[in-house]
């Protein structure tokens, strides 16, 4: 998107944009496209289910971190594992490597086991 482009949000989150946030049209938001850019944009409209925003200026996000990291992490007991993952999310780490390694508790079912 340029500077200057209407774009707008299919999801619904023009209600908790406007009730939760408290965004009032004209406000002016960053928003992220998932490709390093950032988005400063204005909000035009807010509707239930649509937002529109215009695109103010564009420009390369600069909180990525300069390299990616890759966490190789044994399998652990309960939900824990999902815990790791959670948090190390938050900090940058891009990629994980789930491992079995000789002391790991974990018990692995066979597909369709569970009953799902």
């Amino acid at each position: 998107m340029d500077p200057g482009e209407e774009d707008y949000d299919q999801r619904q989150t023009g209600s908790p944009a406007r009730e939760v946030l408290r965004l009032e049209v004209g406000a002016r938001i960053v928003v992220l496209d998932g490709s390093g850019l950032e988005y400063m944009v204005e909000l035009l409209d807010i509707t239930s289910g649509r937002i529109t925003t215009e695109v103010v200026k564009c420009y390369h996000c600069a909180n990525e971190p300069g390299m990616q990291i890759t966490l190789y992490q044994a399998l652990l007991k309960g939900s824990s594992f999902d815990l790791v993952l959670q948090k190390c999310t938050e900090i940058g780490v891009v990629d994980f490597v789930p491992m079995i390694c000789e002391r790991c508790i974990v018990v692995l079912y066979e597909c369709g086991e569970l009953g799902g």
